[in-house]
């Protein structure tokens, strides 16, 4: 076989090649995608669980068997309630942590921080029941590779990320 044969032949393989990638990747199915937190997910008490966009650990006063249940809540203004004056949800959802079979004494949600989240002054709210409002809950960047957003809350509950 000639070289120019052979280099027709791996010019035209390389084009369907590269074609066929990009087809797939910029694929409608697949554009804009990012992980998705499954509907519920479950853990032991005093672990550290990952629910696909970050982590969450509950320090627990009992940890006799207990069972952490974290459940994704979407369209938090209208499940849960209205926003603090001036914040805006930055995650498409909230996190409801609930407990059995033990008690939370410590909670904390780490979700990894992002470019586009450093002027939006993120900080992690907790829903306040009885008041029927969002409270501001310590908030943190740790260093590590992703660099984290962490939240920390006193109890089980319903917890969001909101910027400014």
């Amino acid at each position: 076989m000639k070289k120019s044969t052979r280099l027709l032949i791996t010019v035209i393989v390389v084009i369907l090649l590269s074609a066929t990638s990009i087809s797939v990747w910029a694929a409608p199915g697949r554009v804009g995608t990012v992980p998705i937190l499954p509907e519920t997910v479950t853990g032991g008490l005093a672990e550290t669980i990952n629910f696909g966009t970050g982590t969450a650990s509950i320090l627990a006063s009992t940890t006799e068997g207990g069972v952490v249940t974290i459940q994704k809540v979407n369209d938090l203004i209208t499940a849960i309630g209205p926003l603090p004056e001036g914040w805006t949800p930055l995650l498409n959802e909230a996190l409801e942590v609930m407990v059995t079979d033990g008690s939370a004494s410590s909670v904390e949600i780490c979700v990894p921080n992002s470019p586009d989240l450093a002027d939006r002054s993120p900080v992690f709210h907790y829903w306040d029941k009885e008041n029927q409002t969002w409270s501001a809950i310590p908030t943190e960047l740790k260093s590590g590779n992703p660099e984290m957003i962490c939240g920390t809350g006193s109890s089980e509950g319903k917890y969001a990320l909101l910027g400014k």
